[in-house]
Protein backbone atom coordinates (compact mmCIF):
# COMPACT_ATOMS: atom_id res chain seq x y z
CA UNK A 1 0.00 0.00 0.00
CA UNK A 2 3.21 2.65 1.02
CA UNK A 3 4.59 1.64 -3.30
CA UNK A 4 1.37 2.43 -4.44
CA UNK A 5 0.73 5.68 -2.43
CA UNK A 6 4.01 6.80 -3.40
CA UNK A 7 3.26 6.02 -7.00
CA UNK A 8 0.30 7.96 -7.21
CA UNK A 9 2.01 10.95 -5.67
CA UNK A 10 4.49 10.67 -8.45
CA UNK A 11 2.15 10.24 -10.31
CA UNK A 12 0.33 13.13 -9.16
CA UNK A 13 3.48 15.50 -8.98
CA UNK A 14 3.93 14.96 -12.80
CA UNK A 15 0.74 14.99 -14.07
CA UNK A 16 1.84 12.03 -16.64
CA UNK A 17 -0.06 9.04 -18.32
CA UNK A 18 1.09 6.63 -16.04
CA UNK A 19 -0.95 3.76 -16.89
CA UNK A 20 1.57 1.55 -18.34
CA UNK A 21 3.89 2.28 -15.36
CA UNK A 22 1.42 1.53 -12.95
CA UNK A 23 0.42 -1.66 -14.51
CA UNK A 24 3.93 -3.21 -14.30
CA UNK A 25 3.66 -1.95 -10.84
CA UNK A 26 0.95 -4.31 -10.16
CA UNK A 27 2.58 -6.92 -11.53
CA UNK A 28 5.83 -6.84 -10.14
CA UNK A 29 4.01 -6.48 -6.25
CA UNK A 30 2.30 -9.73 -7.84
CA UNK A 31 5.59 -11.41 -8.47
CA UNK A 32 7.31 -10.62 -5.46
CA UNK A 33 4.25 -11.98 -3.17
CA UNK A 34 3.38 -14.89 -5.12
CA UNK A 35 7.05 -15.89 -4.72
CA UNK A 36 6.92 -14.96 -1.23
CA UNK A 37 3.54 -17.20 -0.90
CA UNK A 38 4.74 -20.35 -2.77
CA UNK A 39 8.27 -19.89 -1.45
CA UNK A 40 8.45 -23.60 0.44
CA UNK A 41 7.33 -24.56 -2.69
CA UNK A 42 9.90 -23.02 -5.18
CA UNK A 43 12.74 -23.66 -2.15
CA UNK A 44 11.73 -27.85 -2.13
CA UNK A 45 12.02 -27.70 -5.96
CA UNK A 46 15.29 -26.12 -6.61
CA UNK A 47 17.10 -28.15 -3.70
CA UNK A 48 15.21 -31.65 -5.13
CA UNK A 49 16.61 -30.61 -8.63
CA UNK A 50 20.20 -29.98 -7.81
CA UNK A 51 20.62 -32.65 -5.50
CA UNK A 52 18.41 -34.87 -8.18
CA UNK A 53 21.32 -33.51 -10.73
CA UNK A 54 24.00 -34.06 -8.92
CA UNK A 55 23.37 -37.33 -7.87
CA UNK A 56 22.43 -38.65 -11.35
CA UNK A 57 26.14 -37.28 -12.38
CA UNK A 58 28.34 -39.56 -9.42
CA UNK A 59 25.85 -42.40 -9.12
CA UNK A 60 23.55 -45.14 -10.95
CA UNK A 61 20.25 -45.81 -9.67
CA UNK A 62 21.77 -48.67 -7.95
CA UNK A 63 23.49 -46.47 -5.29
CA UNK A 64 22.17 -43.20 -5.51
CA UNK A 65 20.52 -43.89 -1.85
CA UNK A 66 23.85 -44.22 -0.54
CA UNK A 67 25.50 -40.66 -1.65
CA UNK A 68 22.41 -39.33 -0.19
CA UNK A 69 23.44 -40.21 3.31
CA UNK A 70 26.93 -39.21 2.64
CA UNK A 71 25.33 -35.81 2.01
CA UNK A 72 22.37 -35.56 4.11
CA UNK A 73 23.76 -37.54 7.11
CA UNK A 74 27.41 -36.50 7.65
CA UNK A 75 28.27 -38.89 10.02
CA UNK A 76 28.65 -41.31 7.30
CA UNK A 77 31.52 -39.89 5.42
CA UNK A 78 32.83 -39.66 9.54
CA UNK A 79 32.57 -42.80 10.08
CA UNK A 80 33.99 -43.57 6.89
CA UNK A 81 37.01 -42.43 7.62
CA UNK A 82 36.63 -42.97 11.71
CA UNK A 83 37.60 -46.88 10.55
CA UNK A 84 40.07 -46.35 8.27
CA UNK A 85 41.71 -44.14 10.85
CA UNK A 86 41.54 -45.97 13.83
CA UNK A 87 42.90 -49.16 11.87
CA UNK A 88 45.98 -47.20 11.15
CA UNK A 89 46.16 -46.22 14.49
CA UNK A 90 46.33 -49.08 15.40
CA UNK A 91 49.25 -50.45 12.98
CA UNK A 92 51.06 -47.96 14.70
CA UNK A 93 50.85 -49.15 18.18
CA UNK A 94 51.55 -52.98 16.23
CA UNK A 95 54.73 -51.30 14.33
CA UNK A 96 55.86 -49.04 17.36
CA UNK A 97 58.32 -52.12 19.15
CA UNK A 98 59.49 -53.72 15.80
CA UNK A 99 59.45 -50.51 13.08
CA UNK A 100 59.70 -47.06 14.72
CA UNK A 101 59.78 -45.40 11.76
CA UNK A 102 56.45 -47.37 10.18
CA UNK A 103 55.05 -47.47 13.18
CA UNK A 104 55.18 -43.24 13.39
CA UNK A 105 54.58 -42.72 9.86
CA UNK A 106 50.67 -44.70 10.65
CA UNK A 107 50.26 -42.64 13.59
CA UNK A 108 50.71 -39.81 11.72
CA UNK A 109 48.19 -40.99 8.88
CA UNK A 110 45.82 -41.98 11.33
CA UNK A 111 45.16 -38.54 12.99
CA UNK A 112 45.42 -37.24 10.26
CA UNK A 113 42.54 -39.22 8.14
CA UNK A 114 40.53 -38.81 11.34
CA UNK A 115 40.91 -34.91 11.05
CA UNK A 116 40.52 -34.90 7.20
CA UNK A 117 37.07 -36.74 7.33
CA UNK A 118 36.09 -34.97 10.27
CA UNK A 119 36.26 -31.28 8.07
CA UNK A 120 34.98 -32.51 5.14
CA UNK A 121 31.59 -33.88 7.57
CA UNK A 122 31.77 -30.09 8.76
CA UNK A 123 31.71 -28.69 5.35
CA UNK A 124 29.13 -30.56 4.62
CA UNK A 125 27.43 -29.76 7.26
CA UNK A 126 28.05 -25.44 6.54
CA UNK A 127 27.43 -26.18 3.08
CA UNK A 128 23.80 -27.52 3.81
CA UNK A 129 22.77 -25.58 6.56
CA UNK A 130 23.60 -22.54 5.10
CA UNK A 131 21.31 -23.19 2.23
CA UNK A 132 18.40 -23.32 4.41
CA UNK A 133 19.65 -20.28 6.61
CA UNK A 134 20.37 -18.38 3.41
CA UNK A 135 16.74 -19.53 1.96
CA UNK A 136 14.92 -18.54 5.18
CA UNK A 137 16.79 -15.11 5.24
CA UNK A 138 15.64 -14.11 1.82
CA UNK A 139 12.19 -15.19 2.46
CA UNK A 140 12.49 -12.67 5.29
CA UNK A 141 13.64 -10.07 3.16
CA UNK A 142 11.78 -10.30 -0.23
CA UNK A 143 8.73 -8.38 1.37
CA UNK A 144 10.92 -5.31 1.31
CA UNK A 145 11.70 -5.50 -2.57
CA UNK A 146 7.95 -4.50 -3.07
CA UNK A 147 9.38 -0.95 -1.96
CA UNK A 148 10.90 0.99 -4.87
CA UNK A 149 13.74 2.51 -2.84
CA UNK A 150 14.66 -1.24 -1.62
CA UNK A 151 13.81 -2.96 -5.02
CA UNK A 152 17.35 -4.68 -5.15
CA UNK A 153 16.72 -6.45 -2.12
CA UNK A 154 14.14 -9.08 -4.09
CA UNK A 155 16.73 -9.81 -6.49
CA UNK A 156 19.48 -10.24 -4.69
CA UNK A 157 18.05 -12.70 -2.25
CA UNK A 158 16.60 -15.02 -5.07
CA UNK A 159 20.18 -14.67 -6.13
CA UNK A 160 22.07 -16.07 -3.32
CA UNK A 161 19.35 -18.51 -3.05
CA UNK A 162 20.45 -20.11 -6.10
CA UNK A 163 24.03 -19.28 -5.16
CA UNK A 164 23.30 -21.47 -2.38
CA UNK A 165 22.05 -24.23 -4.42
CA UNK A 166 24.78 -24.51 -6.38
CA UNK A 167 27.00 -24.81 -3.85
CA UNK A 168 24.96 -27.84 -2.30
CA UNK A 169 25.33 -29.51 -5.96
CA UNK A 170 29.26 -29.02 -6.32
CA UNK A 171 29.73 -30.18 -3.32
CA UNK A 172 27.28 -33.33 -4.16
CA UNK A 173 29.70 -34.04 -6.98
CA UNK A 174 32.86 -33.41 -4.99
CA UNK A 175 31.94 -35.77 -2.48
CA UNK A 176 30.79 -38.23 -4.49
CA UNK A 177 33.72 -38.49 -6.62
CA UNK A 178 35.81 -38.93 -3.25
CA UNK A 179 32.89 -42.00 -2.20
CA UNK A 180 33.42 -43.55 -5.76
CA UNK A 181 37.69 -43.59 -5.15
CA UNK A 182 37.83 -45.20 -1.49
CA UNK A 183 34.92 -47.74 -2.35
CA UNK A 184 37.04 -48.92 -5.14
CA UNK A 185 40.36 -49.10 -3.54
CA UNK A 186 38.55 -50.45 -0.27
CA UNK A 187 40.63 -47.88 2.06
CA UNK A 188 37.98 -48.78 4.84
CA UNK A 189 39.79 -52.35 5.26
CA UNK A 190 43.00 -51.68 6.25
CA UNK A 191 45.75 -54.34 8.17
CA UNK A 192 48.77 -55.44 8.80
CA UNK A 193 48.99 -56.95 5.48
CA UNK A 194 48.03 -54.05 3.70
CA UNK A 195 50.44 -51.91 1.28
CA UNK A 196 51.49 -48.90 2.41
CA UNK A 197 49.72 -47.19 -0.90
CA UNK A 198 46.21 -47.89 0.39
CA UNK A 199 46.48 -46.26 3.43
CA UNK A 200 48.48 -43.15 2.02
CA UNK A 201 45.87 -42.85 -0.92
CA UNK A 202 43.24 -42.57 1.98
CA UNK A 203 44.77 -39.98 3.62
CA UNK A 204 45.91 -37.95 0.63
CA UNK A 205 42.51 -38.49 -1.38
CA UNK A 206 41.18 -37.21 1.80
CA UNK A 207 43.31 -34.35 1.81
CA UNK A 208 42.23 -33.13 -2.05
CA UNK A 209 38.73 -33.86 -0.93
CA UNK A 210 38.42 -31.54 1.70
CA UNK A 211 40.51 -28.41 -0.36
CA UNK A 212 37.98 -29.36 -3.27
CA UNK A 213 34.66 -29.29 -1.12
CA UNK A 214 35.65 -25.82 0.36
CA UNK A 215 37.26 -24.18 -2.78
CA UNK A 216 35.02 -25.47 -5.79
CA UNK A 217 31.85 -24.59 -4.40
CA UNK A 218 32.78 -21.23 -3.90
CA UNK A 219 34.34 -20.55 -7.21
CA UNK A 220 31.67 -22.34 -9.32
CA UNK A 221 28.93 -19.96 -7.64
CA UNK A 222 30.23 -16.99 -9.14
CA UNK A 223 29.12 -18.75 -12.39
CA UNK A 224 25.23 -17.33 -10.93
CA UNK A 225 24.96 -14.16 -12.52
CA UNK A 226 23.05 -11.02 -11.56
CA UNK A 227 18.96 -10.80 -11.89
CA UNK A 228 17.95 -8.09 -13.45
CA UNK A 229 14.46 -8.45 -13.97
CA UNK A 230 13.33 -4.21 -15.02
CA UNK A 231 10.25 -4.52 -13.81
CA UNK A 232 10.41 -0.80 -12.64
CA UNK A 233 10.92 0.47 -15.93
CA UNK A 234 10.40 3.98 -16.07
CA UNK A 235 9.81 4.36 -12.28
CA UNK A 236 11.94 6.16 -10.36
Amino acid sequence: MIELVLFGLVWAFRQMDGLSIFMMKVFKLGVIFSVIVSFPHLLQALINGFTDIGFGVVSNQGNAQMYKNFIFNPAQIWGYGFDAGISMLKLAVHYGTTNTAMGELYNWMGFGTLVLFGLIGVQIIVTVVGFYLVSLLSLLLMPLGAFTPLKNVFEQALRHVFVAGVRVLVLILVIGVGVGIWSQTKAMTITSSTTLTQPLGLFFSGLVIWVLSIQLPSFVSKAVGHFNANLYAGFP
